[in-house]
């Protein structure tokens, strides 16, 4: 039996973490649905923002012939050994040098998937977009994750949320292809962001 993102995530889970993707509903659904033909591809994948590495985990465990990298702010300390696909870097988001010298020593031909859940401010977000979108993969998936900090007014860099934030917003960056973007409101009223690094049609 082929398991779900969502079932392989409850396995690695240390129990009710509100900072998981497992608190929030439908978002591993969605995930599996853009990941699925993926799933036996010798991909790799970047993860900034790791926490307790459960998600990690779970990407290392579905993306078995991947390359997995997380990085975060700090070391958190823990033990992949039984993930001989996953790595941890140390690095601050912000740091396009640094994200950088993680892209070419652990994938040198460009990562597919990049997926950002590490501060969720906006700024810093921007700024990683900057460094790591040209070591996304024609095809690839940029996606920022808890989008809906920037609509908090107690969010550091947040202000009130506008409906006008609900249509569809295109962003285009001089490359040889034009990137387009797609938001939605997932069931945990949630915003998300994903860019692909060829155009498509928004979801």
């Amino acid at each position: 039996m082929t398991l779900s993102l969502r079932d392989l995530a409850e396995r690695h889970s240390k129990g009710n973490d509100p900072r998981t993707k497992l608190s929030a509903p439908g978002i591993y659904e969605l995930y599996d649905h853009y990941f699925a033909a993926l799933r036996d591809r010798p991909l790799a994948l970047l993860e900034l923002g790791v926490a307790a590495g459960e998600s990690l985990k779970t990407f290392g465990t579905y993306f078995e012939h991947g390359t997995i990298v997380g990085v975060d702010i700090e070391d958190p300390g823990i033990d992949l050994s039984s993930y001989p696909n996953v790595r941890v870097e140390v690095c601050d988001q912000r740091n396009a040098a640094r994200l950088a010298e993680v892209c070419t020593t652990h994938a040198p031909n460009g990562f597919d998937i990049i997926i950002d859940d590490a501060s969720h401010f906006g700024i810093s977000s921007l700024m990683s977009y900057n460094a790591l979108f040209p070591f996304l993969n024609a095809g690839g998936l940029y996606l920022v994750e808890d989008w809906a900090t920037g609509y908090w007014t107690d969010w550091p860099d947040g202000e009130n949320f506008s409906r006008s934030a609900q249509q569809p917003r295109a962003i285009s960056r001089k490359r040889e292809y034009r990137p387009t973007t797609s938001a939605w409101l997932d069931s945990s009223n949630t915003w998300s962001m994903k860019w692909r690094a060829t155009e498509f049609v928004p979801v």
